[in-house]
């Protein structure tokens, strides 16, 4: 049988009892100093993985609540971007107006016309010309499929050329 060693002041005893051996055990785990918050993860400052000892929610491995601020799986960050386009959600401060859907961010380019702000500007992309070009500068702007940017600009057309009559 196996028994516990203990050493005190010198002497060393042997328990050959094996409930002994398993109370003795168990005092020592949850006794000790290296895991403060009794979760199974020693401190980061003892040289282990947890990085918040003080809380028995935060450790590596446990589930990550997002935009919260804090980091309960200890991978060094909270999680602030859920569809992992690159940009934190705006609940976390970033600038992804929508965190579930990787086709809307600050870096898509934007579907003018469609009523739709893919690139979380605020507002969609107002259209002024065909062919994917937008008549306001530096926007960059895709018309998509049937788009109407030449209709509006025979429109315009037409009532310019009914004004001068």
């Amino acid at each position: 049988m196996g028994g516990l060693r203990v050493e005190s002041d010198g002497v060393t005893d042997s328990f050959e009892d094996p409930g002994l051996e398993n109370y003795l055990y168990a005092m020592v785990v949850e006794s000790s100093p290296a895991d403060a918050d009794g979760d199974g993860a020693v401190a980061l400052a003892l040289g282990g993985d947890d990085c918040d000892d003080t809380d028995p929610m935060t450790l590596p491995g446990a589930a990550e609540v997002a935009y919260d601020g804090v980091d309960q799986d200890c991978d060094g960050a909270d999680l602030t971007d859920l569809d992992g386009d690159g940009a934190d959600a705006e609940e976390a401060g970033g600038p992804d107006c929508d965190d579930t859907d990787p086709a809307f961010g600050p870096e898509v380019k934007d579907t003018c016309g469609d009523a739709i702000d893919q690139d979380c500007s605020g507002s969609d992309s107002l259209c002024g010309g065909g062919e994917g070009i937008d008549a306001s500068p530096g926007c960059g702007c895709d018309t998509g499929a049937g788009s109407s940017g030449v209709a509006v600009l025979a429109l315009a057309a037409l009532a310019m050329g009914r004004r001068r009559r």
